[in-house]
């Protein structure tokens, strides 16, 4: 998985610069973390294609990358829901008929069903905290 490709490329992959004050302003090319938490995914942009999962979590790296999301398949009302982590390369926001923006990816229900769930619990074991990482 490349970490600069896909919807959640970092800015210097894409050309531009972190301003000197590192401060950013908004602009309408952005989107937040809000824009993918619960967004259902789609395996097209058609107006008549059902959601194959929805966005539960984005999962980052220790330097503040996005390494995956975290989609929620089968189950109904999140009931009996399987988390998979996804690939940012295998999603991307495109505008269906209604020129409304869905979030869809480039695999079908069946291979999220059949790919391996996502275990928090390991989230973070893999080793000692650094103690300047430590909050006092």
């Amino acid at each position: 998985m490349a970490d600069d490709t896909g919807i959640f490329a970092r800015d210097d992959a894409m050309g531009v610069e972190t301003p000197e004050t590192g401060f950013y302003e908004a602009d309408n090319s952005m989107l937040t973390a809000n824009n993918f938490i619960n967004a259902m995914i789609y395996p097209s942009a058609d107006d008549n294609a059902s959601s194959i999962g929805d966005v539960n979590d984005i999962v980052l790296t220790q330097d503040g990358r996005v390494a995956a999301v975290i989609v929620g398949v089968g189950g109904f009302l999140g009931i009996g829901e399987k988390d998979v982590a996804v690939s940012m390369d295998k999603l991307e926001w495109r505008v269906n008929e209604n020129q409304e923006r869905q979030l869809v990816a480039s695999v079908t229900r069946e291979q999220l069903e059949a790919a391996p769930e996502f275990d928090r619990s390991v989230i973070g074991t893999d080793g000692e905290v650094p103690s300047e990482d430590v909050v006092q």
